[in-house]
């Protein structure tokens, strides 16, 4: 919890009540989407080190809840957090000076959902991993594509801030 308050609400409650003293719901929703998402793309992180954290006894989120738990986490934090986001930019936008930028939202759609379809493997290889015998080439597998996350998280955020980006700009211009 602490880790979604740094990266996601502080930075951005910080920035907008630096230049307002007013919070609404189109604010608060995207940014409690924002926190969902963060911590959704995170939860990969830890999983990629899941065989050696517990093999230690370092007892992060994912060695006490389990790969099949964490990763489904992960996908219902993603999935909730962008859609609260999209929702909320999509009503900002189609209620805005231009309501064709609405249609901007689908990069959000097109982003989580092909984030989402690698949570989805990678939960379904943690299942796998739950009902094997031989469990090591299994975790070799999860090891070697959970540290594709970085691509994921950088494809989600740049996502979010270039549609950010694009009301920024709009409210500028109209």
């Amino acid at each position: 919890m602490t880790l979604i308050l740094v990266l996601a609400v502080f930075p951005i409650l910080f920035a907008v009540l630096t230049f307002t003293s007013e919070l609404n719901l189109l604010f608060l929703l995207p940014l409690a989407g924002l926190a969902l998402t963060v911590y959704g793309v995170i939860i990969p992180t830890e999983t990629r080190d899941y065989f050696g954290d517990k093999a230690v006894g370092i007892e992060t989120m994912v060695v006490r809840i389990g790969l099949v738990k964490a990763s489904l986490l992960s996908i219902v934090l993603l999935g909730l957090g962008g859609t609260l986001i999209a929702t909320s930019f999509f009503v900002i936008f189609a209620f805005g000076p231009y309501p064709v930028l609405s249609l901007s939202v689908l990069a959000i759609a097109v982003a989580d959902l092909f984030v989402l379809r690698n949570l989805r493997k990678l939960y379904l290889l943690s299942k796998d991993y739950e009902d094997s015998n031989d469990q090591d080439p299994i975790a070799r597998e999860i090891t070697a594509f959970s540290a594709n996350n970085p691509k994921w998280i950088m494809l989600v955020t740049q996502t979010y801030s270039l549609i950010s980006l694009v009301m920024l700009i709009s409210k500028f211009i109209s």
